[in-house]
């Protein structure tokens, strides 16, 4: 398997602050994250997505280092089996009051060729609906 990580990246219009937290912030999630679109809290900061692609459930953490500008998303199907699968890095951008996203995963072992097809494809769409939705001053649900 040589095809193991992917990452995609986006200027957007919008402090980094801003950015950070409308990638950690759960109602804002559900209308950027394709594979957890609607969200439930289980509580102690764990949460339920469901996918948007077949209607599957995932478990998911959020842990945000502000100060280093990272984000990482803890996936898995229970909360034992959560691994650090999606990361994201916010950067100040080009110009001022503009920032860069950065969002990585890796393929797992046992993601087929489709599954990892879609990932990819999804996390170019998700930085297009996070750019756009931010610079249209989309408050959070």
């Amino acid at each position: 398997m040589n095809d193991l990580q992917d990452s995609v990246s986006i200027v957007i219009s919008a402090s980094p602050q801003r950015v950070m937290a409308f990638l950690t912030s759960t109602s804002d999630m559900q209308r950027w994250s394709l594979g957890t679109w609607t969200i439930a809290p289980r509580g102690d900061g764990l949460h339920e997505g469901t996918s948007l692609f077949d209607g599957s459930k995932i478990l998911f953490r959020i842990e945000a280092d502000t100060a280093s500008g990272f984000i990482r998303w803890w996936l898995g199907k229970t909360p034992e089996t959560l691994s650090p699968r999606i990361l994201a890095q916010i950067m100040p951008g080009p110009e001022p009051l503009s920032a860069i996203l950065t969002l990585m995963a890796w393929r797992l072992p046992d993601m087929d060729a489709h599954r990892w097809r879609r990932m990819k494809a999804t996390h170019a769409l998700e930085v297009c609906l996070i750019k756009d939705l931010i610079e249209a001053g989309q408050p959070s649900a």
